[in-house]
């Protein structure tokens, strides 16, 4: 397996995914390598979204495991509002192929987790968490971890419809999920907590004629409050 790194603490020892530093880390032998600094003239191209697609570099996605896991926390931490429980983590490392990390250049800057939701006679999957630090957006990082879900309910043939929340003022997010054929089928208010704006869309991908009817939005938030905590909870328990 290639080089597997983290780039989310700043120069200055703040966590911001804008300054990338290429940490150490160790791999699963326990060796451990030294990192470097990403190379102010390509980080100015990601930052500024200019980078040609010829040195766009290599876009790869990896299994989440138990010795990496850490890294999709942090990932986490940083590119969403919410802050995700150990249930979470764990139910993420036991769905196989519905999780996985994606690097840039062996880097880690997002990770996709689904789960299975299987009730009222119908067979979804829910993307829980689909996310990219920010200076790697637009470089076909997100399309490239939805593609990989979308395959998985192709070859699968069995899902009636693969679908998700997103905050109702994330016009960005809603017209990329748009451009892979979901549609909003529902507002779901009251679905954030201690966020604003609390109300979230459900977007939709259905696959079978009918399968609309499948949508229950009171039961996948009930899913995700058995995962999400807010920060404020976490860092109360930690002091």
């Amino acid at each position: 397996m290639g080089r597997r790194l983290w780039p989310g603490t700043a120069i200055d020892g703040e966590r911001n995914p804008i300054e990338i530093v290429r940490r150490s880390y160790r791999e699963e032998s326990g060796q451990q390598r030294v990192g470097c600094i990403l190379c102010e003239s390509n980080k100015a191209l990601i930052n500024s979204g200019s980078l040609p697609k010829s040195a766009r570099g290599r876009i790869d996605l990896g299994d989440v495991t138990v010795h990496n896991i850490k890294q999709l926390k942090r990932l986490n931490q940083v590119v969403f509002p919410v802050a995700y429980n150990d249930k979470f983590y764990k139910d993420v490392l036991e769905v196989g192929e519905l999780a996985k990390l994606a690097y840039f250049n062996d880097i880690v800057v997002g990770a996709v987790c689904c789960r299975e939701d299987k009730s009222d006679g119908c067979r979804r999957l829910y993307i829980m968490t689909l996310g990219c630090l920010a200076p790697y957006r637009r470089l076909g990082i997100g399309s490239k971890m939805l593609e990989h879900v979308l395959k998985i309910c192709e070859q699968d043939g069995n899902y009636d419809n693969v679908y998700l929340h997103v905050q109702v003022n994330n016009e960005d997010a809603v017209k990329f999920y748009e451009h892979f054929g979901f549609e909003i089928v529902e507002r779901n208010e009251n679905y954030y907590k201690r966020i604003e704006p609390a109300d979230a869309f459900v977007l939709q991908k259905t696959f079978k004629d009918g399968a609309n009817v499948c949508v229950k939005c009171d039961q996948s938030k009930d899913i995700m409050e058995d995962s999400i905590e807010n920060k404020e909870n976490i860092l109360n328990k930690k002091s």
